[in-house]
């Protein structure tokens, strides 16, 4: 399954943040998703989470900072819960 990452999985192929643990080919699918969003015109993009990774540049970075970054297209909104 694409979106389970496994205790088989091979250490490199798996992103951990504190308890949480992630599969890299997750993110490159995530990323291409973004990426083809950022090109289309449509109403609202919703990302669910900017976290730790994407504040260090890796995760669903740098597909994130084009659509935060470009101004002339967007309109955002960042929400903080706690």
């Amino acid at each position: 399954m694409l979106l389970k990452a496994d205790l088989n999985d091979a250490k490199t192929d798996i992103v951990s943040v504190c308890k949480y643990k992630f599969k890299i080919e997750v993110f490159e699918w995530g990323k291409n998703i973004l990426k083809k969003a950022s090109t289309e015109k449509y109403n609202y993009i919703v990302i669910d989470e900017i976290g730790p990774l994407e504040f260090a540049g890796e995760g669903l970075s740098p597909a994130v900072d084009e659509i935060l970054n470009d101004h002339l297209n967007y309109n955002y909104q960042l929400l903080e819960t706690h």
